[in-house]
């Protein structure tokens, strides 16, 4: 099976802490699916975009949705605008908001060899700060953990940003402003023998205003 994969553009870890702290989330349902050409695509099949509730931590909400006990209401993609460079994983924003990556195909994890799940641009990374994955330690006991990157072998299938569009874009001060961030995943596969191998592979999409899926 062949993977369409993207050369890596961004390379700076997110600074640890936003500036301007969001109260609002972007979810994005990540997937994967075959083309007629038999090559593994992967995109993006669901968004929803709410506030957060009073009180509620973005940790609380990333813990919710890796035990899947929050519903969400995913609502269908459009295609992103027909800007340059445009890729199926680019995202719309012009807010100080939370972007939330969750992964659906249980064959796809975010990468959980020591790697950050998403690194930005090298001199746009104090506007995109605040990293965290989260995953389930425990599926019976129902235990979770939050940190800035997936541990070894953590089967890790949801991510986040705060992502300070506003303030990257003002100050980018262009038409059409992108920033380019990488998204590192892994794709599960069994091998003959029943072991686990796990094929990474990378991403670059960008966030931007317009282009990109909102």
């Amino acid at each position: 099976m062949n993977v369409r994969t993207v050369l890596a553009r961004a390379t700076h870890a997110l600074d640890k802490n936003p500036v301007r702290t969001p109260r609002k989330i972007a979810a994005f349902r990540l997937d994967l699916w075959s083309d007629p050409a038999g090559d593994t695509v992967v995109g993006y099949t669901g968004k929803y975009i709410f506030d957060m509730d009073q009180g509620v931590t973005i940790e609380d909400y990333l813990r919710n949705m890796a035990l899947n006990v929050i519903h969400i209401p995913w609502e269908p993609m459009q295609e992103p605008d027909p800007t340059p460079d445009t890729t199926s994983l680019s995202i719309r924003s012009n807010e100080n908001i939370y972007i939330v990556i969750v992964i659906a195909d249980a064959n796809l994890q975010f990468a959980s060899e020591g790697l950050d799940a998403v690194t930005i641009a090298d001199g746009r990374e104090r506007y995109y700060t605040y990293g965290r994955c989260a995953w389930v330690d425990d599926p019976i006991l129902r235990t979770t953990t939050v940190a800035e990157r997936p541990d070894l072998h953590a089967y890790c299938q949801v991510t986040a940003f705060a992502a300070d569009c506003e303030s990257d874009l003002q100050d980018q001060n262009r038409p059409q402003p992108r920033t380019a961030f990488n998204i590192y995943l892994n794709l599960r596969q069994r091998a003959a023998n029943g072991d686990l191998r796990l094929i990474p592979f990378v991403f670059d999409p960008d966030v931007g205003y317009p282009g990109g899926h909102t």
